[in-house]
């Protein structure tokens, strides 16, 4: 059976997010969210990993400190970034 996905928009957005073992936040196939404005540190992965050929969306004016990774994009992955700081 083939089935269709669908585009999956959220908003994430003026949240704290921290101490993760895993990632932060994570961008798949056929996600196209608004990411901004969220201060995302001290993680052991990366703040943002956005991966897969249909992996979209915004990651814009965040603060990411502290992480192993910034904003790591892989697999054809290609969301819009942008006014991001990254320490």
């Amino acid at each position: 059976t083939h089935l269709e996905s669908e585009e999956v928009r959220f908003t994430l957005k003026d949240n704290e997010i921290y101490a993760n073992t895993g990632i932060g936040v994570s961008i798949g196939d056929d996600g196209s969210p608004l990411v901004e404005g969220n201060h995302i540190h001290t993680g052991h992965t990366a703040a943002v990993y956005v991966a897969g050929a249909s992996a979209r969306g915004v990651v814009a004016n965040n603060l990411l400190e502290g992480n192993k990774d910034g904003i790591v994009i892989r697999e054809g992955g290609a969301p819009r970034v942008e006014g991001n700081t990254i320490r």
